[in-house]
């Protein structure tokens, strides 16, 4: 492969530094089918490579999401060797034959090696040609989701804590926690019918739920499942208004069981008889019974008692109206109240104002005066008992309440009081619940109360407008939360302005500092520096000329030397040389002169032939003389020759060393020279520094200040701003605290007109004097439901047709009031599947504070993470963010103010986001595995994320540092959420522990663990106000507390099929 593409591919991941390359194992293949890109190798390379290598995220200018991508390559060159793998780099990187290394060790992406298998089937892609193209995306194919008691991935808790939501397969099962009952309703979309595996009460999304979240007022529910956002909202109560009825407001009603028929009383002489539900008028009866104080309808035995001021009681048909009997009483005290038994053959009760209560027999005579006589009397009312009810499930057993203070119960047929339950304060008002265990009372005092009659307790108060009481709480909690706010601001702005003060006296000493220090000598001081820093380096200079002289010299003193030795051994050769050439000259002289003594022999001897051979011979001698002497002067002249040579090579060579030992001394001097030199230099400069070093800093600290300075000024601009927004939020907090507090004061007043339990007993229903009509629970605690004001002026509440309750005014207007509860499909967020621009599962959702928006998270798994925000009004995306995180969004939520959004990842960031623009204002980077939460506190300043890495981390969102962290967790921390205005936070772990932490600008502290969590939890809801949270996980129960005392509410099992359905009626 060329070195070009090479490099090219050499950028397929990031660099790291990695250990030794060990290649991978790698299977064999072998078939003939061809691998098929799409359905084979994209899934591989969607899970370890698409995360940095796709079109919108690049690395490296490296994309490999289609086969064309990978053969084209890049500028580098393709990516692999079409029909040979061996030979392709990225085989080579997948399976660790070369480098860098795919994936990269310790990468951010989570993305791991390939195994055996993978590498093997990219191997065979590879050799078959690397072919392939990509066909159009196909939409998914359903099918039922099949799994048997599924776990919860979503949970929800609405305001104020009525409804838990839990998210368990498909389905939505909404639970409502003041009813207390165990079954939920199954929120379905109808349209999923369409796919032929589900009825149109079976599902809520076509794939699992992941995501829940309720609006702040606690009236819609956001559900996220595969590329859709569905909205579920609660149906409000209606009131709608009828037909002005002919009654006068003295006028009384009494309704019949099953709300059949009516009789209205009271006004004069005589009954009326009225067909329901359309206020038909039937007849009169009884006009000549006298004034008209009690009456009671049997619509069974077709009858109806009437009791009279004047103390009798009377017996008419429903269906003619004759009189069928007259009661025979021995009391002449006017009738308080009546009531008939539920059976086939209904017994009858009569109150009277003389405290007694009589048991009437049932009579089905004709008509006419004839002997109906009482049974017997119970006794022990202390005043007239004004309102009486048999049991609904035991005829024998009826009940009495009046002004006494006390509600008792009787046997009808034995004549014995049964319990009596006191202390109730004067009854007015009472109503019985349908299994006749519960009733509610009310007298001369505002409000109502509900009781438990076999416990003879209270079980709570029904006072005031609780709509109004949770509006005071809130703002209570808010107003404390605002003074803190104050607090913090004006101490932040003491603080700053404190800190300013420290700035402004640094300045101003710097300011004089400065000025002294340019007082002082600084000038004189430079020049004597400049003037020794010149003779020092003269000196140096002077130094540095010797000791290269030195160089030269002390080469010189070892040539000069070797050539004394050279110029010695020469004249020694010299001297040698002529010692034989002198011997031949002495010899040769000595014979000249030995023969020129013989031929002055020869010649005295006159001996002439003698004398000429001796002269013959002493010139032959002399010419052999003359030879020798030449060559002994010649080499005598050498060596003179030599002598001076070697003399002048010695006087050269104690020239050179004496020139040696004056240099060196030369140098020394110059040494000290420069020493003394140097040390002036370094004084002066020290005197020099000492002045200038601090005049230097005062003048870079002064900046430094004024810089500050400006800095500070800014901040106390902001924090006073900061206050003056607290100032105004705590003024209009104040204002509605007041105004909360004036209307639960004027709520307080309120005397209650009517009570009214619903058919199931489910719901009891108060209306007060000034119209307001609040459904209670009838039954655990008797928790509000809700409020609605009634227009007009409500007379009473005349009872319940189904699940609508029938309320006259004192104008005699007839209306209906239909309670709210009812939770339906209102709307489905982005479009249906081939047209949503949702990528993939909603894995979070979130509303702002004021309900107008919704965030939603998700991602194409590995490659984006993106955030969507929703205008609910227009039901339409505002803004969309693709590529938040590199993975898939886990958390998200608006800050208090709607202004930042807040998220956790795939990607191991958490990270605060401007709504608006998407600017990332902080990404936090610190876990090690993905992040499953993140909440921020309500103050905006601080923001605490989990993970995978079983970690609680938190942030300083005033500076970005991290400020703390709790480890210690042997799993994943699944979800977190600050609960309210607090600085506590709800978290859910796969160690099946819930638990309510303090987080604090520093490392969190456990506040309680929650009981009852034995599974692992994948997710926690908590409700607006913080005060109720709930959790669920792998074994699908859902588990609702009570966060002041951590008490668990309720734990709701998977439900069955059937007790769905049976819930949904």
């Amino acid at each position: 492969m060329s070195g070009r593409i090479l490099t090219s591919l050499s950028l397929l991941l990031p660099l790291f530094c990695v250990p030794a390359r060990a290649e991978l194992k790698v299977d064999e293949i072998k078939r003939d089918k061809p691998v098929d890109f799409q359905e084979e190798i994209l899934p591989i390379l969607r899970a370890n490579c698409l995360a940095c290598h796709n079109r919108t995220r690049s690395k490296g200018e490296v994309v490999m999401e289609t086969p064309d991508d990978i053969r084209k390559g890049n500028e580098g060159g393709p990516y692999v060797e079409a029909g040979n793998a061996e030979e392709s780099f990225l085989f080579q990187l997948a399976a660790h034959t070369d480098e860098p290394i795919m994936p990269p060790a310790k990468n951010k992406v989570g993305a791991k090696n390939l195994t055996p298998g993978e590498l093997g089937l990219l191997k065979l892609w590879i050799d078959q040609g690397a072919k392939g193209t990509m066909r159009a995306r196909q939409l998914v194919t359903w099918q039922a989701y099949q799994r048997e008691n599924p776990p919860i991935y979503a949970t929800a808790v609405n305001r104020g804590g009525r409804f838990a939501a839990a998210g368990r397969g498909n389905r939505i099962h909404l639970y409502d926690l003041s009813l207390g009952s165990k079954q939920p309703l199954n929120l379905a979309d109808p349209s999923l019918a369409k796919f032929g595996f589900y009825g149109k009460e079976d599902a809520a999304h076509l794939d699992v739920v992941n995501s829940l979240a309720f609006s702040p007022d606690g009236e819609t529910l956001a559900s996220g499942g595969y590329r859709a956002i569905k909205l579920w909202k609660k149906s409000p109560a209606t009131h709608r208004k009828g037909p002005k009825l002919p009654f006068s407001p003295g006028e009384r009603l009494t309704l019949s069981a099953g709300n059949d028929w009516a009789a209205s009383f009271g006004e004069g002489n005589g009954t009326v008889l009225w067909s329901l539900p359309d206020w038909k008028k039937v007849r009169e009866v009884g006009r000549d019974a006298g004034l008209v104080t009690a009456v009671a309808i049997d619509p069974k035995a077709g009858r109806i008692a009437i009791g009279t001021k004047a103390g009798k009681l009377f017996l008419h048909g429903l269906g003619d109206g004759k009189l069928i009997a007259e009661g025979n009483s021995t009391h002449a005290s006017a009738v308080t109240a009546l009531a008939f038994s539920h059976g086939d053959t209904p017994s009858l009760v009569a109150a009277r104002e003389n405290k007694l209560i009589e048991a009437w027999p049932s009579y089905s005579g004709d008509g006419g005066t004839v002997d109906w006589a009482p049974l017997r009397e119970f006794k022990g009312h202390a005043s007239a008992p004004n309102h009486l009810a048999f049991h609904p499930a035991d005829e024998n057993v009826f009940f009495s309440a009046g002004e006494d203070s006390s509600v008792r119960s009787w046997k009808f047929k034995e004549g014995n009081l049964v319990k009596s339950v006191t202390g109730l304060g004067p009854v007015k008002l009472f109503a019985l619940s349908p299994d006749g265990a519960r009733f509610a009372v009310s007298g001369t005092a505002p409000g109502a109360s509900l009781w438990d009659f076999a416990t003879g307790k209270k079980v709570t108060d029904l006072k005031g407008n609780p709509a109004n009481s949770l509006r005071s709480g809130q703002a209570e909690r808010e107003l404390t939360f605002a003074k803190g706010e104050q607090t913090y601001f004006k101490g932040e702005v003491k603080k700053r302005a404190d800190e300013r003060k420290k700035v402004e006296d640094r300045q101003k000493k710097l300011e004089k500092d400065l000025k002294d220090a340019e007082a002082k000598p600084i000038a004189e001081k430079k020049k004597a520096m400049e003037k020794a820093r010149s003779e020092s380096e003269a000196a140096g200079k002077d130094l540095e000329m010797k000791e290269e002289s030195l160089v030269l010299v002390e080469k010189g003193v070892p040539e000069a030397e070797a050539l004394e030795k050279k110029r010695a051994e020469e004249l020694k050769k010299r001297i040698a040389a002529l010692v034989d050439p002198e011997k031949k000259e002495k010899a040769a002289l000595e014979e000249i002169a030995k023969l020129e003594k013989a031929l002055k022999a020869q010649e005295a001897a006159s001996n002439q032939d003698k004398v000429e051979e001796a002269r013959k011979s002493l010139e032959a001698a002399r010419g052999k003389s003359d030879l020798a002497v030449k060559e002994a002067e010649r080499l005598r002249k050498e060596k003179m020759e030599a002598e001076e040579l070697a003399a002048q090579a010695k006087q050269k060579h104690a020239q050179s060393k004496k020139e040696l030992d004056e240099l060196k001394k030369a140098i020394a001097t110059a040494k000290a020279d420069l020493k003394k030199k140097d040390d002036a230099l370094v004084k002066a400069e020290k005197e020099y520094q000492d002045l200038e070093n601090p005049r230097v800093q005062f003048a870079r600290d002064l900046e430094r200040a004024k810089e500050d300075l400006v800095k500070a000024d800014r901040k106390i601009k902001d924090y006073e701003a900061a206050e003056a927004r607290t100032d105004e939020e705590l003024k209009q907090i104040e204002e509605s605290a007041k105004q909360a507090k004036d209307d639960l004061a004027e709520d307080a007043k309120r005397l209650m007109v009517s009570l009214s339990f619903s058919a199931d007993g489910k719901t009891l229903l108060t209306l007060d004097d000034s119209g307001l009509a609040t459904l209670w629970s009838g039954r655990n605690e008797g928790r509000w439901l809700e409020s609605h004001q009634v227009p007009g002026k409500p007379a009473r509440v005349l009872g319940w047709n189904q699940k609508e309750a029938w309320i006259l005014d004192e104008d005699g207007h007839f209306s209906t009031l239909v309670p709210g509860g009812d939770w339906i499909l209102d709307r489905v967020i982005g479009g249906d599947l081939a047209q949503t621009p949702i990528v993939h599962r909603v894995t979070a959702l979130a509303f702002s504070a004021d309900g107008r928006l919704l965030a939603s998270g998700g991602g194409d798994p590995s490659r984006t993470g993106e955030v969507f925000v929703w205008d609910l009004a227009e039901n339409e995306a505002i803004r969309h963010f693709p590529d938040l995180h590199s993975d898939v969004v886990n958390s998200v939520e608006f800050s208090r103010d709607g202004k930042r959004l807040v998220s956790g990842g795939a990607d191991k960031f958490a990270r605060v986001t401007d709504r608006d623009t998407g600017e990332k204002i902080h990404s936090f980077e610190g876990h090690t595995s993905l992040v499953l939460g993140a909440s921020m506190q309500a103050n905006g300043r601080i923001l605490a994320s989990v993970g995978a890495d079983g970690e609680v981390k938190v942030w300083n969102l005033v500076n970005g540092d991290r400020a703390g962290k709790q480890g210690g967790y042997a799993k994943e921390i699944t979800s977190i959420r600050f609960l309210g205005l607090t600085d506590q936070a709800f978290v859910t772990t796969a160690e099946k522990r819930a638990r309510i932490l303090r987080i604090p600008l520093g490392n969190p502290a456990n506040v309680r663990d929650l009981s009852g969590a034995v599974d692992v939890l994948h997710a926690g809801g908590v409700s607006i106000g913080g005060g109720v949270v709930a959790a669920g996980g792998e074994s699908g129960v859902l588990r609702v507390w009570k966060v002041a005392d951590g008490k668990l509410i309720a734990s709701f099992e998977p439900p069955v099929a059937d007790e769905v359905a049976k819930a949904a009626e």
